[in-house]
């Protein structure tokens, strides 16, 4: 996957992308945005977030939100 968001950052341009490991090197969170999101955020402010929180629950269920916040900032549940 890292090798993959190094080849877009370099052959597309406005293509960002931000990882963070945890202490033992495990890979804890990524976030990527390409030119057109990026644009479209600039121009009307809506966020999509994509939560794919996996057996991590109490019930070891999967549980994996769209929430989304319109340009007036107002929480949407997809």
């Amino acid at each position: 996957m890292l090798k993959y968001f190094q080849k877009q950052q370099s052959d597309r341009v406005g293509f960002f992308y931000a990882i963070q490991m945890d202490v033992e090197g495990h890979l804890a969170n990524y976030f990527w945005v390409n030119a057109r999101s990026r644009i479209a955020y600039k121009n009307f402010g809506d966020v999509v977030l994509f939560d794919p929180t996996y057996l991590t629950n109490k019930y070891k269920m999967p549980f994996i939100p769209f929430i989304g916040v319109n340009n007036y900032h107002q929480s949407t549940l997809f």
